[in-house]
């Protein structure tokens, strides 16, 4: 998925997705044109992230929980 299909299904706008990509809190793949590559795990983080701040977590609650979340629910 490209970031434009990935903020569409997340609800999370592309600028935000391109800041947590500078933080460290997703790592999509690039192709050989430089372009992101979403996968479907960082839609699932996305989507978790979102849905998180939205509920008033810190992005540094969502870096230390989602871990556990995935064990969760995976």
């Amino acid at each position: 998925m490209n970031i434009g299909d990935v903020a569409e299904r997340s609800g999370v706008p592309a600028k935000t997705i391109r800041y947590y990509e500078d933080i460290g809190l997703v790592t999509p793949l690039r192709a050989a044109n430089g372009y992101r590559s979403f996968r479907e795990i960082d839609f699932h983080k996305l989507a978790f992230i979102g849905r998180a701040r939205a509920l008033g977590f810190t992005i540094e609650d969502c870096r230390r929980d989602y871990p556990e979340f995935c064990a969760l629910t995976w």
